[in-house]
């Protein structure tokens, strides 16, 4: 009854034996597996923002893999508001909705304010 409940696919809770892995493989579970590259973590410094999903970061990473790629075509544009509308119709997922002009601005205001956000 009570014990065969216990008992899960690799331990038996009711057995006073306790198996604990070593640390090699304590280390290789919790080690990163890979360095991420530039565009992994440009991607996961957007998705900080709220409202920025995997599949927003991953159309705007498509379009400019790094923040410099970014950062350079928002040095291109003429004024702040073609800046704050540089991303807006970027389409993103099945339905391809664009991303709108307050992520592109968020975004933009982000990467373009020098000296301290407020």
């Amino acid at each position: 009854g009570y014990e065969k409940q216990l008992k899960t696919a690799d331990c038996d809770l009711a057995s006073s034996e306790v198996k604990l892995m070593i640390f090699q493989e304590f280390n290789s579970f919790t080690a990163k597996t890979r360095a991420l590259s530039v565009s992994e973590m440009f991607a996961k410094h957007l998705m900080q923002l709220h409202g920025l999903t995997v599949e927003k970061a991953a159309v705007i990473i498509q379009r400019f893999p790094t923040p410099s790629a970014l950062l350079a075509a928002y040095e291109n544009c003429q004024t702040d508001k073609d800046r704050h509308a540089l991303l807006a119709d970027v389409k993103f997922g099945p339905t391809k909705r664009s991303l709108g002009l307050n992520l592109s601005k968020l975004i933009a205001v982000l990467y373009c304010t020098t000296g301290q956000l407020s």
